[in-house]
């Protein structure tokens, strides 16, 4: 009978690195990281980060064996080694910037949105009142709040357009005031007025004819007859 020989008995069959016995045969073999040349025998060393970049997202280093990813400034490498997560100074809490943070690979700076101001600590932000300053440019009231301010006018007088100078309301010109008959349009305000031979009620707004009959009997020698807003005057029978 036949018995198989062990070439990797000899000389590790020749292989530089590992020799595998077979039924009849022997192959060699390389570690981890290295493959075959076409001698089928020796091993070279095998770069990874010419295949995908490695599989790094960013930089990918060939080792004897194996391979490093890296990541540019500003960024630091992930725990599975291979992406990287962005790592400016703002990526953390914020940079302890309170509103914005600018950052650059190397440093951090806080800035505030419009209508704050940056702190002494140049880290947290405060509200700035515009109202302090010349009011606002509000011809009337100034309203401060949280980032902004508003201008407002007194009763009677609505904001222009250019939200900062008031301008005098026209109650007339809506319904006629609710006067019943003459409204007279005042500066933030307007009053009611009745025609000759009407008197304004006390709600400012409605006429009551005037009964001129009734004092000194309109200054009639006999008769006075009051109609509305007038009255006229009647002498008897044979005058």
């Amino acid at each position: 009978s036949c018995l198989d020989i062990d070439e990797c008995a000899i000389n590790n069959g020749n292989c530089s690195q590992i020799c595998i016995n077979t039924v009849g045969s022997y192959m060699c073999s390389c570690v981890d990281g290295q493959s075959l040349t076409s001698d089928n025998k020796t091993c070279i060393d095998t770069n990874e980060c010419l295949t995908n970049n490695g599989g790094c997202q960013q930089n990918c280093a060939n080792t004897y064996g194996s391979f490093i990813c890296s990541c540019n400034l500003g960024y630091a490498l992930s725990a599975d080694n291979l992406t990287c997560l962005d790592f400016t100074p703002c990526a953390m809490n914020n940079g302890n910037c309170s509103q914005i943070c600018i950052g650059t690979p190397e440093s951090s700076t806080c800035a505030c949105a419009m209508g704050y101001f940056l702190n002494n600590d140049s880290k947290t932000c405060s509200d700035i009142n515009e109202c302090s300053y010349n009011n606002g440019n509000c011809s009337n009231s100034c309203i401060n709040s949280n980032g902004s301010y508003i201008c407002s006018c007194p009763f009677g007088y609505m904001l222009n357009v250019d939200h900062i100078t008031c301008a005098d309301i026209n109650e007339c010109a809506q319904n006629n005031g609710n006067c019943l008959q003459q409204c007279t349009n005042l500066n933030g305000s307007y009053l009611c007025s009745c025609s000759r031979g009407y008197l304004l009620n006390s709600d400012n707004s409605t006429c009551s004819d005037i009964n001129e009959c009734v004092v000194n009997n309109g200054g009639c020698a006999q008769y006075c007859n009051n109609t509305n807003g007038g009255y006229s005057c009647t002498c008897g029978s044979g005058y």
